[in-house]
């Protein structure tokens, strides 16, 4: 994925909603980012953008999130 294509898919987004990271489909984790970061190259280019996650919060994510755009609340998930 590149910068452009993650801004692409967050611009709708209101900027008040909650961001939480979804870790491994086949034992599922939620976090939450903890930092940016930005590597460069010698010559001061941008190579990669690191999205560090914190420790794992909660077992458990909804299993479409791995694969649709959207996904409705589940009174049985509350990470």
């Amino acid at each position: 994925m590149t910068v452009g294509e993650l801004i692409d898919m967050l611009c709708e987004v209101p900027q008040n909603v909650e961001v939480k990271l979804a870790l491994q489909p086949t034992y599922p984790m939620v976090g939450h980012i903890k930092n940016v970061c930005v590597q460069r190259d010698a010559d001061g280019n941008e190579t990669k953008v690191w999205i560090a996650c914190s420790d794992n919060e909660d077992y458990g994510c909804p299993e479409d999130v791995w694969d649709a755009d959207e996904i409705c609340d589940d009174e049985d998930y509350d990470a």
